[in-house]
């Protein structure tokens, strides 16, 4: 008599213990397929409701930016975008990718330039920039008309100086101002007071210095080619000192490199932090 009022009883509290019906799981909202144009002439992808916004200014020509978008921007789609974290807008801005452009032929620069204006755009950067030696007053005119970013050209060895400081001169004249006067000036390729001098005249005649640090041409690694009187340390100190601004003249906030220590981060606000640096 007791056995079948026990399973009596557990019968009972499975059946009063019965769940309800599983609710069925809301569907994840795929976010990358909410795409809009934007006014600019780019779109914007993602939540709109979004905390983060990833803004990318790219060119449909520059294989930098399409190495970005074949890389890192499939990580940020899919972790942040896709799930409603951040909207990601995407800006055009056209960047001219041909080398040397002022070497061109003039009937081939000027076919380029009434491309652009035909389209009615401008061109914010010329990415592979100019040569000092083909270019004068007419070259500035011709290109002015279209280009809205800064003016590149390279100062890589002390037999270009002449040309390289003419090419200033002119930009100067036109009222280029030093933040789009850019200047590629590659250090190790010549010894350190050559190069050091060129770094220094770039400042002088009106511009801002790029270091980059000289590698072969086949290497298959960031590694520098160590030649002269340089070592790695040297060309990464120098890289640092003029990427951080301190290579200007010391009226303009600028610090001697022999007082220059890497390992303070920030530029010195006052004398003491100057004479601590050294």
């Amino acid at each position: 008599m007791i056995r079948p009022a026990v399973v009596g009883l557990a019968a009972f509290a499975l059946i009063g213990a019965a769940p309800h019906a599983p609710r069925k799981a809301s569907k994840a909202v795929d976010w990358t397929k909410t795409v809009v144009d934007t006014p600019d002439g780019g779109f914007r992808m993602g939540n709109p409701k979004a905390k983060i916004t990833i803004v990318e200014y790219g060119s449909l020509t520059c294989p930098h930016c399409r190495h970005f978008a074949e890389t890192a921007m499939k990580p940020l789609l899919g972790q942040y975008v896709r799930t409603g974290k951040a909207s990601s807008e995407a800006i055009p801005r056209p960047v001219l990718c041909d080398d040397n452009l002022s070497a061109l032929p003039v009937e081939y620069q000027e076919k380029i330039i009434a491309k652009y204006l035909d389209a009615g755009v401008k061109l914010q950067d010329a990415n592979s920039g100019f040569a000092p030696r083909a270019f004068d007053q007419g070259t500035y005119e011709r290109w002015s008309r279209i280009l809205r970013g800064p003016w590149r050209f390279g100062y890589d060895e002390l037999k270009e100086r002449e040309q390289v400081r003419q090419m200033m001169a002119v930009l100067r004249t036109n009222g280029v101002s030093s933040r789009k006067m850019q200047v590629y000036c590659m250090i190790g390729n010549e010894p350190f007071a050559d190069c050091m001098q060129r770094i220094r005249e770039i400042h002088e005649w009106g511009g801002e210095p790029y270091c980059q640090r000289y590698m072969k041409l086949n290497t298959l690694e960031k590694t520098p080619w160590v030649r002269h009187d340089w070592t790695l340390q040297k060309l990464a100190h120098v890289a640092r000192w003029v990427a951080r601004h301190l290579s200007r003249p010391i009226e303009k906030g600028g610090i001697p490199f022999e007082k220059y220590n890497p390992r303070v981060k920030t530029r010195p606000r006052n004398k003491n932090q100057l004479e601590m640096a050294a």
